[in-house]
């Protein structure tokens, strides 16, 4: 059995889905007084930094506060530098590549991080103006 401690904000005290999932693993709500902000300083930090870090993740890459997401993910695995110039692999098969003997079979374009699932990564094309996922990273 496990405790969480809230503070009666709206993301924990009063989201059902949230007490659902506590319920769902035998976890124990305690509600701490309100207005005790120093009760919750370490999480509140912890919380402003990872925030940090992401805005400088998308400053650096100057990239558009939709890729916040991605950046957030790219926080927990930094294989590679978020938004950073890479190349990726295109297998023969893929509908992009027309000339199975003499095309390219490389993707370019910014990295955004890797898949949680597959040993791929995401990369937004420069050439088709959407996020891929690829193989075979070459960084720049």
């Amino acid at each position: 059995m496990g405790h969480v401690r809230a503070d009666g904000a709206g993301e924990f005290a009063r989201s059902s889905t949230f007490k659902a999932y506590c319920k769902r693993h035998n976890i124990v709500i305690e509600e701490g007084p309100a207005y005790t902000h120093t009760f919750n300083a370490r999480v509140e930090g912890a919380i402003r930094i990872c925030k940090d870090k992401v805005r400088a993740f998308l400053r650096r890459a100057n990239m558009p506060r939709r890729f916040l997401p991605d950046a957030l993910l790219h926080l927990k695995r930094d294989r590679h530098v978020f938004g950073s110039y890479v190349t990726g692999h295109v297998s023969r098969e893929h509908p992009h590549v027309a000339d199975t003997t003499h095309d390219d079979h490389a993707e370019e374009g910014v990295f955004l991080g890797n898949d949680l699932t597959t040993p791929t990564f995401w990369l937004w094309s420069f050439k088709h103006k959407k996020a891929m996922q690829m193989s075979d990273t070459n960084t720049f």
